[in-house]
């Protein structure tokens, strides 16, 4: 028997993210377009951030020796896409946008 369940640690990509105030390296920074991301070259794995996070988003990836997190697939929205864990949520639950057109 196996059982499967999912679990989204995705970031909220705050507008006034506490993430990036304790983030010692500038590792964890706000983009001009609004999405919250950590540089991994320059994350140097203090955990600050994750303390600080009250949603738990950025995670310490002990292999890599930094944090990493959901970036919002930046990449993805820049084309007009959605995010994949929208595009693959099995349940649909979870959609993607600015909050007052999400509230419609």
């Amino acid at each position: 028997n196996v059982f499967a369940y999912y679990l989204s640690i995705s970031c909220n990509h705050c507008e006034d993210p506490a993430c990036t105030k304790v983030c010692p390296s500038g590792a964890m920074h706000k983009r001009d377009d609004g999405f919250v991301v950590v540089n991994e070259e320059v994350c140097i794995g203090c955990r600050y951030c994750h303390m600080a996070c009250p949603y738990g988003a950025p995670q310490y990836n002990a292999a890599k020796g930094h944090m990493t997190k959901c970036d919002g697939c930046y990449d993805r929205v820049a084309e007009g896409k959605k995010p994949i864990c929208v595009e693959s949520c099995p349940l649909r639950a979870l959609d993607f946008g600015p909050i007052d057109e999400l509230r419609k």
